[in-house]
């Protein structure tokens, strides 16, 4: 991944999580969203701006369309 600070990387793994969900790959979405996850710890107050609204809707729609394992 080609990320230089901490905002794009968390960028990159919540688009990566969209096209694994997209292509019915559960699994892997669930990974890059962790990883999302802990590149946002490097972006100060994630929660109040639209990347973090992007991963929680992205966690939100992976429960939605996973298996009910």
């Amino acid at each position: 991944m080609f990320a230089d600070n901490p905002w794009d990387s968390a960028s990159a793994w919540q688009s990566l999580a969209q096209l694994e969900r997209q292509a019915g790959g559960h699994r892997a979405a669930w990974e890059a969203l962790r990883a999302c996850r802990r590149a946002l710890d490097g972006v100060a107050g994630w929660t109040a701006v639209g990347l973090g609204r992007m991963y929680v809707e992205e966690l939100f729609l992976l429960a939605g369309s996973a298996d009910a394992e």
